[in-house]
């Protein structure tokens, strides 16, 4: 046990699950979803991208929260939700689900990756092998793989974090200078439409949306993958095994309050993200009626850059997609690899102890962009990927608000229960994320 940070810059050493969490959604849920949704619908869907980053905040918490308490992974956790059991519960058999169109939604951003590596190569030659989009997504993969079955968490705190910072300021630097060029400025108006709870008219606008609004802020799978996290930066073992003293639940309030920083604080680095990305893309993509298709996504994303960048615009649109796509996938990989071993042990693949979970930690995190390279070579849809792993993310996100609910009410000690307040939110949270999921069937049905 170790006592939990009470000053402000020694509780800014214990941060970083936010922030690997930033950097893992980036990518595709902000520059290129989000900005699907403005490109497609205009500022109207401005509140639900939001509400969208907002929302899901409360049961990220709940989830980190019971894995402080108890020590335990989020997929032990949610192995005890009540419901039908065949070896595991039914809400694992919809993660493993889940995982495979998210592997999918991965090798979509390595072909974005990749199809941004090839536009910044300024080549016309095209027989050249970096305008060739499967080899650039080849080399990226493997060189991932290398990477992150060498790497520890340190090194991927702090690669993600460079790349996020450095793409997001320029992002937010676009989005102001904008308003100095008459045309393309953002007025009181647009914005007031954005708040005024409008819903597109075309059913294809709403399921966008609705996708997006599955993988903007923390999906589902940023959901489960963050107490892992918290586990690696040590928060349950400062903690220690639960006791029912003073002395343990003064510190587990500590370094839950710990953990409830770092989250807010990444709430505030991704909800400011997706509103840049959402009306850059609802402010000149729309305007112009330009809509990223499969083969010209990152080209046409880049056009949001040329009224501040003219002539520079697409290469530094390029160099800054290729830095938070490719964090996402780096990101990605890493903690997913982490919950698949986790899922292992539970259907009993592997044994149940540290050493052969981190064994399988080191080989999945090898295997998952090589799966990912190769869904995109057998798919080749980028953008397509992207939605479909969206789409079953929104529709798990109320099966983890009713788990959030379990944990708090079944789980949490009485003396680490949190706020009224709180309690209030996260059953908020919990219904907007089921009419959300309902919304997001009905709007796919019959999946067309």
């Amino acid at each position: 046990m170790k006592p939990a940070p009470t000053r402000f810059f020694d509780i800014l050493k214990h941060l970083g699950p936010g922030i690997i969490i930033a950097g893992s959604i980036v990518g595709s849920g902000e520059l290129i979803a989000t900005t699907l949704v403005g490109a497609k619908t205009g500022f109207v869907l401005l509140w639900l991208i939001v509400l969208g980053c907002v929302i899901k905040v409360f049961t990220l918490i709940e989830f980190g929260r019971n894995t402080i308490i108890h020590s335990t992974s989020p997929l032990v956790a949610l192995n005890e939700i009540p419901g039908p059991k065949l070896k595991v519960r039914w809400i694992i058999w919809y993660w493993f689900f889940m995982i495979v169109l998210i592997i999918s939604q991965q090798g979509g951003i390595l072909g974005a990756t990749s199809q941004a590596v090839s536009a910044i190569s300024f080549t016309n030659n095209e027989v050249h092998w970096l305008n060739n989009i499967n080899i650039l997504s080849l080399i990226i993969a493997c060189i991932t793989a290398l990477m992150l079955y060498f790497g520890r968490f340190s090194f991927i705190q702090s690669f993600s974090t460079f790349l996020v910072f450095l793409f997001t300021t320029v992002t937010l630097f676009n989005v102001a200078y904008l308003q100095f060029i008459p045309g393309w400025e953002i007025s009181w108006a647009d914005i007031k439409e954005g708040f005024s709870m409008g819903i597109p008219a075309s059913k294809d606008g709403l399921a966008i949306a609705l996708a997006a609004f599955g993988l903007i802020g923390v999906g589902s799978s940023e959901i489960i993958m963050y107490p892992y996290w918290c586990l690696e930066k040590g928060y349950a073992k400062f903690t220690g095994p639960f006791q029912d003293t003073p002395e343990w639940h003064d510190n587990a309030k500590g370094w839950i309050k710990v953990l409830q920083i770092d989250a807010w604080l990444s709430l505030v680095v991704y909800t400011v993200t997706t509103v840049a990305f959402y009306l850059l893309g609802a402010s000149i993509l729309h305007r112009n009626e330009l809509l990223p298709e499969e083969n010209n996504l990152i080209t046409t994303l880049g056009e949001m850059y040329v009224p501040v960048f003219g002539l520079w615009a697409k290469p530094v649109f390029y160099a800054g997609a290729i830095a938070v796509l490719y964090s996402t996938f780096f990101v990605a990989a890493a903690g997913n690899a982490r919950v698949l071993a986790d899922s292992f042990a539970l259907v009993g693949i592997i044994k149940k102890d540290t050493l052969t979970h981190e064994k399988w930690t080191k080989i999945l995190s090898f295997a998952w962009p090589i799966a990912a390279l190769i869904l995109f070579l057998f798919i080749q849809a980028p953008k397509s990927m992207i939605i479909w792993s969206g789409i079953a993310q929104a529709v798990m996100l109320p099966m983890l608000a009713f788990a959030a609910l379990y944990f708090r009410y079944f789980k949490t000690p009485k003396k680490l229960t949190p706020h009224f307040i709180w309690q209030i939110f996260l059953i908020i949270s919990a219904i907007g994320m089921l009419i959300v999921a309902l919304w997001t069937l009905w709007s796919k049905w019959p999946f067309g």
